[in-house]
């Protein structure tokens, strides 16, 4: 049984797991408005963050990028169209091996990390999947303070993205505040995300 499904899908958006309705979050520190009119660029993530967890979103809404209690606050509530959204446990067969998909994705990898052997991203690959958590995907500090790093920083998310997928599918497992299910979906598809309401905000 996978551990962390891709979302279930009603009405050509994904479904929520923790809420079972269609709205995800994303909390914020930012001073101004939330706008997916334009391409939204995080040089230091990657991709637009959603949330299953609206406890989660307000915890992220609270920080500002420097880690220091925010003076701005914002939680949004979005839904997200169903798109081509990669889930780490549908590369692992019923072997625990990578499928093909998973080794297509591998090799991917492998373009781009010339100092790191096939065999060392397999292995990193099937360590990401039993917990998929976000910090594989693009936590600086887990990269500069973690000796045995699964993958290279930042080459997951990249060759994810090099294989055409729209966004990729963690979640957060440590911490005060833990998340069942999150989306990160890349600034050339945003179009699949929509922006339903401000939940709360201090702007």
């Amino acid at each position: 049984m996978r551990k962390n499904p891709k979302p279930k899908v009603r009405d050509g958006y994904f479904i929520n797991p923790e809420t079972n309705d269609i709205l995800w979050y994303h909390g914020s520190s930012s001073p101004y408005p939330l706008s997916l009119d334009t391409d939204y660029e995080d040089s230091d993530h990657m991709a637009f963050f959603l949330t299953s967890s609206q406890a989660y979103a307000d915890m992220y809404a609270t920080l500002d990028w420097s880690g220091n209690p925010s003076d701005y606050e914002s939680i949004y509530a979005l839904k997200v169209k169903e798109c081509n959204i990669l889930s780490l446990d549908d590369l692992v067969g019923h072997d625990g091996k990578l499928n093909d998909e998973g080794m297509q994705l591998a090799r991917q990898i492998k373009k781009s990390e010339s100092d790191w052997g096939l065999d060392q991203i397999v292995n990193g690959l099937l360590a990401v999947s039993e917990s998929m958590d976000w910090q594989h995907f693009i936590d600086v500090d887990y990269y500069d303070n973690t000796l045995g790093e699964a993958l290279p920083l930042y080459s997951l998310p990249v060759a994810i993205e090099e294989l055409g997928y729209d966004g990729w599918i963690e979640r957060r497992t440590t911490g005060q505040v833990r998340s069942n299910t999150d989306l990160a979906i890349f600034s050339s598809a945003l179009n699949y995300v929509e922006l339903v309401e401000t939940v709360f905000t201090t702007l």
